[in-house]
């Protein structure tokens, strides 16, 4: 939410993980000192594994993925068709070394 909220202050020419990672370093931080003020530190272990196992992927890996993906597809579609076709039959088509030389 932090995020989200603070996104208008996200400096493009900057990357977005540094970012991202500053604001869930600094989130964490605050929740440490909130935490030594009240005496507990440390919550449930338990439910926190609990949590983290069923939570789905967080928005933030999500998005981040998206960018490597676009990246990755730019980066592809500046390559040569000498070597682009066959690592797109390769890898995205899942075809066969066969496949690949017909």
């Amino acid at each position: 939410m932090r995020a989200y909220k603070n996104f208008n202050k996200f400096d493009s020419d900057q990357p977005f993980g540094k970012w991202i990672a500053t604001i869930a370093n600094n989130h964490c931080l605050d929740l440490l000192r909130q935490k030594s003020r009240s005496g507990q530190i440390f919550g449930d272990e338990g439910q926190e594994m609990a949590n983290l196992v069923s939570s789905d992927q967080p928005l933030v890996a999500q998005a981040m993925a998206r960018e490597d993906e676009a990246s990755m597809n730019t980066a592809i579609a500046t390559l040569p068709d000498k070597y682009r076709i066959p690592l797109i039959l390769a890898y995205f088509n899942q075809d066969t070394y066969e496949e690949i030389a017909d």
